[in-house]
């Protein structure tokens, strides 16, 4: 993997970050503060692009998949809000029951667009190649016309275990409340994380993994026609020393291994991979290489190298075989 370094330290928040995230093109990252602001940073120079000063503190936050001048961020207030970028002003905010804990958007439908309006754009050589990129480039424009004219699905994650379903208008920011599940809920615990993923192996389809800080892992099939409505395919209860960790979708294990992956920390100093393909018998591995609880971990683009933190401010890179 090489040695590590320093590419820009993002300073100017003057408390704790409670959250940040990349935009759809990785040119910017987003972070919102217990001080109470939310900024843009642009990644290439580390600079400081935009800074939103609010009244309250900022607790989550994400892009828009499919416009980067928009925000979705959660404040402490139970508020939802979308911030435009440019002028830093809310277009839109939504009363929450409850204090949001977790944001995650789908983000197919910018992923198709962008792999649309690349494919349109190029072409073969010879009748037959001309034929064949004249009919693939009107395939990928209609997909990225139905693409465009899909709002993005963000799932709102909260203290009480409940997901919620939002869908925000591209165009205007407007959010939309859609739909609320606690299923695979047995005792109320705060949502911890959540990741969507495109693709699945268990349904044939796109899904979202919700961990909870009582250390309850839960896999649903997304219905995104549906304006991401939820349907609970499976849970799982970690051992007691899971909880307060997050868990990730990971790839196959080995160049032979099928199955539902994911991977999660522990108390113990650990790394745990889990298969939902054997509820009965979930664990797969086991790996040590921490001195200290391990909190969180995160693939990168590729499923290549596992990136594990612990509470020592150590961070574990684990290159996959």
């Amino acid at each position: 993997l090489g040695v590590a370094r320093v590419k820009h330290e993002l300073k100017g928040h003057t408390k704790e970050v409670t959250d940040f995230d990349w935009s759809t093109d990785d040119d910017y990252l987003c972070s919102s503060s217990a001080d109470k602001s939310v900024r843009v940073w642009d990644v290439g120079t580390g600079q400081c692009l935009r800074i939103i000063y609010t009244l309250i503190p900022q607790t989550c936050i994400i892009f828009h998949p499919q416009n980067n001048n928009f925000l979705v961020v959660a404040n402490s207030k139970k508020e939802l809000t979308v911030m435009n970028f440019s002028t830093g002003r809310v277009v839109s905010r939504v009363a929450m029951d409850s204090n949001v804990t977790a944001l995650v958007a789908d983000r197919t439908t910018a992923a198709a667009a962008a792999t649309s309006t690349s494919s349109s754009g190029s072409s073969g050589g010879g009748s037959g190649s001309k034929t064949a990129a004249g009919t693939a480039s009107r395939t990928a424009a209609a997909a990225a016309g139905s693409a465009a004219e899909v709002d993005s699905v963000v799932f709102v994650g909260d203290s009480e275990g409940a997901i919620h379903s939002f869908t925000v208008d591209k165009q205007s920011g407007s959010l939309q409340r859609r739909h609320r599940t606690t299923a695979g809920v047995v005792h109320p615990a705060p949502v911890a994380s959540l990741h969507f993923s495109p693709t699945s192996v268990l349904a044939n389809g796109p899904v979202l993994l919700a961990c909870s800080k009582d250390g309850c892992v839960r896999f649903y099939t997304t219905a995104l026609e549906l304006n991401g409505y939820l349907f609970l395919k499976i849970s799982l209860q970690l051992s007691s020393r899971a909880t307060n960790m997050n868990a990730a979708f990971c790839p196959p294990l080995g160049p032979s291994e099928s199955g539902e992956y994911i991977v999660t920390g522990n108390a113990d100093h650990h790394v745990y991979f889990y298969d939902f393909m054997k509820p009965r018998s979930p664990l797969v591995a086991r790996v040590p290489g921490h001195k200290a609880m391990v909190v969180d971990v995160s693939w990168n683009n590729t499923n290549t190298v596992l990136a594990s933190c612990d509470c020592d401010g150590v961070v574990a890179l684990w290159q996959r075989a």
